[in-house]
C-alpha cells in the first residue's frame, strides 16, 4: 500500500467516512494528480513520495488528520498562474460535505493549512511546521533527484520567459540561504538541511552563469 493510500485510509477511518466514498475520493485525487498534462512536478508521484515521508516521520512526529488531508488537497487544483488555495479549500469542503463529516475543527484546520487565514487552526503547532517542511524536502534530495526537480519546475513555469524565470527563481533560492534554518522540524532538518543548502548554492551558481 502506498503512503498516500495509507494516510488517506487511516484519516478517513478516523473520521468514520464510509469506505466506498473514501475510495471514490481517493480515485478522484489520483486522477487529478496523474492526468493533467501541466503537472510536470506537482503530480501523483510527488504526492506519493510526500505521503511516504509523512508516514516515515510519523514514527517520531505525531501528525493529525488535519495535516494528512491538507497534504492530499494542497495541489488538488494546480495552476502556477493563479492562487489555487481557494479552489482547494472548496474541493476539500466538497469532500467534507459528501462524507457528512460533522467536525468543524477539521474543516477549518484543513482550510487554514490550505491557505485560508480567516480560519482557526485547532491542531498542534508541529502540524504546521511539518506541513511546511514536507513541501521543502525536495530541496534536500540527492543531486540527481534535485536536477530532475529543477528541470520539472522550470517546465511548469513555461509561461515565463527564461530571463523572468531565472530572476524569479534566484530571488526564491537566495531567500532560503538568508534564513538560519530551512527546516523547522528537527528530525527533518538533521537529515536534509545540509544537502538542501548545497543543492541551492549549486543551482544559484548555474542560474548566474
Amino acid at each position: 500500500m502506498s503512503g498516500l493510500e495509507e494516510i488517506w485510509n487511516q484519516s478517513c477511518e478516523n473520521q468514520n467516512i464510509p469506505q466506498e466514498l473514501a475510495k471514490t475520493w481517493l480515485n478522484n485525487v489520483k486522477t487529478k494528480y496523474s492526468t493533467e498534462s501541466h503537472r510536470i512536478y506537482h503530480n501523483l508521484n510527488v504526492l506519493n513520495k510526500k505521503c511516504d515521508l509523512l508516514r516515515a516521520f510519523g514514527q517520531s512526529v505525531q501528525y493529525s488528520d488535519y495535516l494528512a488531508f491538507a497534504i492530499v488537497f494542497q495541489y488538488y487544483n494546480f495552476d502556477l498562474k493563479t492562487d489555487c488555495s481557494g479552489t482547494n479549500c472548496a474541493a476539500f469542503r466538497e469532500f467534507y460535505n459528501a462524507a457528512n463529516i460533522d467536525n468543524i475543527k477539521l474543516l477549518d484546520s484543513v482550510c487554514y493549512l490550505l491557505g485560508d487565514s480567516s480560519k482557526t487552526f485547532s491542531g498542534n503547532a508541529e502540524d504546521i511546521l511539518l506541513y511546511q517542511d514536507l513541501d521543502l524536502i525536495v530541496l534536500g534530495s540527492s543531486s540527481s533527484e534535485y536536477k530532475e526537480y529543477q528541470q520539472a519546475t522550470q517546465s511548469e513555469y513555461s509561461h515565463l520567459d527564461e530571463t523572468t524565470y531565472k530572476k524569479t527563481r534566484l530571488r526564491i533560492l537566495e531567500t532560503f540561504l538568508q534564513i538560519p534554518q530551512i527546516y523547522s522540524v528537527s528530525c527533518i532538518g538533521e537529515r536534509f538541511e545540509v544537502s538542501a543548502r548545497a543543492n541551492i548554492k549549486q543551482e544559484i551558481a548555474e542560474l548566474k552563469n
